[in-house]
């Protein structure tokens, strides 16, 4: 199972969820799980969310069906319009960098929106001069902050949004873009709605531009002559104004169909483009051979969108791309949560102490009667008082204690070969600190727990943790709902199939 280092990339396209389960082993990163489903009907609509409650549905259906838990997840960027532009710092801009680029974004016709989110982040010029430069990225705040807000009610924490195009540059640098030189390196990305375009030289982003596809059906000709004209636009740009610098040009077009650009319309489509290039055309069935990951089972073939996504969340490194779409607001309101609150670990206390301590209560009585039995001269009264007081606290605690060791009892006692002591040990060590138990029942098939938790992923760190135990076959999440009594709180239930 997936340990405390793995990191999810959950990229979405039009019709298709694609998730990607990596580790970092030294310099390398391991695929642990790969896994897809389809996107729900009319939940995404023109390239956008339409439906968020169907889609987190979806995506957290997908995560229990493949066992996929995570500490942190980064996620594909679902939004229409979307602004990408790189732009020119001009030198006497040495102040509030952000706010000059939010002024700048306000006189763009693309986003006619009330409230925009953007990001941005500074690039290296692949010219010697010219060096302040910043990639820009730009959509309808409201449309990101329903989908956040959705996907962590359904228990998924999202800590990166990134733009699939970048998550792809991503995944193929090593193998791709960091191999070419003194050429113009041009991806073309595909998804369904949108067209993607940018171009690296000298393994630098030198170019973006994202172009909605509308009334072009992907696939046909004439969407072949739309992609040509846009790609031989880019081409005509660089080879006749000012930013001219190397005549040779690879072509590396990502579809998320086989069937948009097959063998057969290959040459078609190239005749389409100039001479000058080197096409080559990658689908999801061959995308991944570019990523530095090594696929063993290739029954399921990775998402490369997928890879690049998870892979942000692992690269310690400053990354040139480095894009965030998260709302402020919920960083900010992770933040508090996880500042405001700090829960205590009973779980593994009332497993554990309850039943020492009954031991304890036990021992000390025993050691009271068989005191009491002993010729009293060896006692003085003042120690005789003692005793009895002693044995009065005691019997009230036993009380006590008895109480909860019933409830705890009920399961042990159950009618099966399970070996209920290795079982509680192993919850008990399971459980994260900001989590608590507040009941635990069985049935035929194993147990339920039901809890709280301050986050999710806390939830989610549990459920992986317990997945780890030998005694535990499979751990799964039945439900969570926000606390009615506190909203800093998510209550939770955890059916585990216990091993047998």
């Amino acid at each position: 199972m997936s340990g405390s280092k793995t990191v999810l990339g959950i990229d979405i396209t039009g019709d298709r969820i694609n998730m990607a389960l990596l580790k970092k082993q030294g310099d390398k990163f391991k695929l642990l799980k790969v896994a897809e489903g389809p996107v729900p009907e009319g939940s995404i609509k023109k390239g956008n969310i339409e439906n968020p409650t169907a889609l987190a549905k979806a995506i957290k259906m997908l995560q229990i069906k493949n066992r996929i838990y995570a500490n942190r997840t980064a996620i594909s960027l679902v939004a229409n319009p979307v602004l990408a532009q790189i732009l020119d710092l001009p030198n006497d801009v040495t102040g509030n960098v952000r706010q000059f680029i939010n002024n700048e974004v306000k006189h763009y016709a693309v986003l006619p929106i009330k409230k925009a989110t953007l990001d941005f982040c500074k690039i290296k010029s692949s010219t010697a001069q010219g060096n302040r430069r910043a990639l820009i990225i730009a959509t309808d705040g409201q449309k990101i902050s329903d989908m956040v807000k959705t996907l962590y009610q359904k228990g998924i924490s999202i800590d990166v949004i990134e733009p699939s195009w970048m998550a792809y540059a991503r995944a193929c640098f090593d193998k791709k873009i960091s191999k070419i030189n003194n050429t113009n390196l041009l991806f073309a990305i595909i998804n369904k709605d949108v067209l993607t375009l940018s171009l690296f030289k000298d393994q630098k982003l030198d170019f973006v531009r994202v172009q909605p596809i509308e009334q072009v059906e992907t696939g046909s000709e004439m969407f072949m002559n739309w992609l040509a004209e846009q790609i031989n636009a880019v081409m005509k740009f660089y080879e006749y104004g000012i930013s001219k610098q190397y005549n040779k040009w690879q072509i590396n077009v990502f579809t998320p169909e086989s069937n948009i650009l097959s063998n057969e319309k290959d040459n078609i489509f190239k005749s389409m483009l100039s001479d000058k290039i080197t096409l080559s055309i990658h689908t999801p069935e061959n995308a991944y051979l570019d990523t530095p990951i090594e696929v063993k089972n290739t029954k399921k073939k990775p998402s490369a969108v997928a890879i690049g996504l998870a892979m942000k969340l692992l690269i310690l490194s400053n990354d040139d791309l480095n894009i965030n779409l998260v709302p402020s607001e919920a960083v900010i309101a992770k933040s508090r949560e996880h500042k405001t609150l700090v829960m205590a670990n009973i779980a593994a206390a009332l497993i554990v102490i309850v039943i020492i301590s009954a031991m304890f209560f036990n021992t000390k009585i025993v050691n009271v009667k068989a005191s009491s039995g002993r010729d009293s001269n060896e006692f003085s009264g003042e120690n005789t008082q003692l005793m009895l007081i002693e044995k009065g606290q005691l019997d009230k605690n036993i009380k006590q204690m008895s109480e909860k060791i019933n409830d705890i009892m009920s399961v042990i006692k159950t009618d099966s070969v399970y070996k209920w002591s290795e079982i509680l040990s192993d919850i008990g060590s399971a459980i994260p600190k900001n989590n608590r138990l507040t009941s635990i029942g069985s049935n035929e098939s194993g147990i339920l727990l039901n809890g709280q938790a301050l986050t999710y992923d806390a939830i989610y760190l549990f459920v992986d943790s317990l997945n780890k135990c030998k005694t535990i076959e499979l751990a799964t999440i039945v439900s969570t709902t926000n606390n009615a009594q506190s909203n800093r709180l998510v209550n939770y239930s955890i059916r585990c199939v216990l091993t047998q």
